[in-house]
């Protein structure tokens, strides 16, 4: 009978696959928003230079600001959203899709399609 030693298969830690000397991967933070100052470190709650609260990045925020263009739509079917509606980024999609319906040619099965893309495209 062999017996099970825990020195041939040492424990697997984060310091051990990283390294404890030097962070290998760091938080792209954005700067502050009112100085545009690099943050010092990703803890910070004030800006170093200002004095100004700093807002935590949200990349869902950033994601539904996009135009309704990348959502694979035609540039005409584009075009006619924007022109007959205030849709023009996926957040207005998300908000209310049933606006859609106001645009011509856009039906209920095409205005539940182009609200399943948005939220695909957020996903």
């Amino acid at each position: 009978m062999k017996e099970h030693t825990t020195a041939r298969y040492p424990r697997i830690t984060p310091n051990i696959l990283i390294g404890t000397e030097e962070r290998v991967f760091k938080l792209a933070l954005p700067p502050c928003q009112n100085c545009q100052t690099p943050r010092d470190n990703e803890h910070a709650k004030f800006c170093s230079h200002c004095g100004v609260i700093l807002k935590t990045a949200s990349t869902f925020d950033e994601i539904v600001k996009h135009d309704i263009e990348k959502l694979g739509l035609t540039k005409k079917r584009v075009q006619t959203i924007k022109k007959h509606s205030h849709i023009s980024i996926i957040k207005d999609i998300l908000m209310d899709h049933e606006k859609l319906r106001d645009v011509p040619g856009i039906g209920e099965i095409w205005a539940k399609r182009i609200h399943s893309r948005a939220e695909e495209y957020i996903s």
